[in-house]
């Protein structure tokens, strides 16, 4: 690669391990280094069909472990902190392997939107017997632009505010 002036740049380079579950737990802890920084090492779980039901179980299993726990803390958490706490431990999952499950039977798709209801059941209070439309409607606010545009007939969402805060 320096051959033609190309350099890794170890904080954005990722490796992608592929296998069964059984044969991604039986392989040896590894690190590849990239200038001597660790490079992520993300694993999916493929089966022989690829219908990606173990990575969604994974997913799932995960997912709940985590909201299950913020949900104890809920008392005494803020609703700023239980959404800094449900993005970072339980959204961020669901959403960092889109890519691959898309175009999956809805049946699938279905799991993971039951973890994005239970997340915003546990930001906002909101009962197990309540229906969770409203409450996602009251979360997501559509984007209105000020004028005319090409995109005014797409559905898109405002970005919401947010506060910047700095350490130290």
């Amino acid at each position: 690669m320096s051959n033609n002036f190309l350099k890794l740049n170890s904080n954005k380079s990722k490796v992608l391990l592929i296998g069964s579950k059984s044969l991604l737990s039986k392989a040896p802890p590894f690190t590849i280094s990239i200038d001597d920084c660790p490079v992520h090492i993300s694993s999916v779980i493929f089966d022989s069909t690829l219908s990606f039901i173990p990575q969604i179980n994974d997913i799932s299993h995960t997912a709940f472990f985590h909201l299950c726990n913020i949900a104890r803390l809920r008392p005494s958490l803020s609703q700023y902190s239980t959404q800094i706490l449900v993005h970072v431990l339980v959204t961020s999952r669901t959403d960092y392997y889109n890519a691959i499950l898309c175009g999956l039977p809805n049946k699938l798709l279905h799991h993971l939107q039951i973890i994005r209801n239970s997340a915003a059941r546990i930001i906002t209070h909101t009962k197990s017997s309540d229906h969770i439309t409203p409450t996602l409607s009251e979360l997501l606010h559509p984007y209105t632009p000020s004028r005319f545009l090409r995109s005014s007939s797409a559905v898109l969402l405002s970005v919401p505010p947010f506060r910047l805060s700095t350490m130290g």
